[in-house]
């Protein structure tokens, strides 16, 4: 887990340095607010919010480092992760890796999961939808059995 963790983080100092490169590249930051379902979680419905950035890596790629706090009840998930998007206009949608650090009612672990997203951003404002699936697998579930989907507003800066 220690080399997802500095592999995601290893991703995003490159992605900085790219973009710190190239001034002509647009680098955007955003915060946002939202909800998801999480068939893991004892609430299923969690509040999320979470940050990103996104570096213009050329015209239709962007990758964006981004941290997201889910929480409802005891619940608590952390995910830091890295999403490669294909832009085209307003319109993006991606994959890349998270990790997930769980609290919840006196446990703590941490998973990797794969996450997909599909957006809009027009002007300040980005929407964004997603689904993370964890790579988890036991004798109840099969891969990806264990998810969150949700949706996210946001104000790019």
């Amino acid at each position: 887990m220690k080399r997802i963790i500095l592999g995601l983080v290893a991703m995003g100092l490159l992605a900085g340095g790219a973009a710190a490169r190239s001034p002509e590249k647009q680098v955007s930051l955003s915060l946002n607010f939202g909800i998801t379902y999480d068939n893991e979680s004892e609430v299923p419905l969690n509040l999320t919010v979470d940050a990103r950035a996104g570096f213009r890596l050329s015209e239709r790629t962007q990758l964006s480092p981004e941290v997201m706090y889910a929480f409802s009840g005891d619940d608590r998930v952390i995910s830091p992760g890295v999403i490669l998007n294909y832009v085209a206009r307003r319109m993006f949608f991606g994959g890349g890796l998270v990790a997930q650090f769980r609290y919840d009612y006196g446990s703590d672990y941490i998973d990797a999961a794969a996450k997909f997203n599909i957006g809009f951003a027009w002007r300040q404002v980005i929407l964004t939808a997603y689904y993370t699936g964890r790579f988890y697998t036991d004798q109840e579930t099969d891969l990806f059995g264990y998810h969150q989907i949700g949706v996210t507003f946001g104000w790019r800066f």
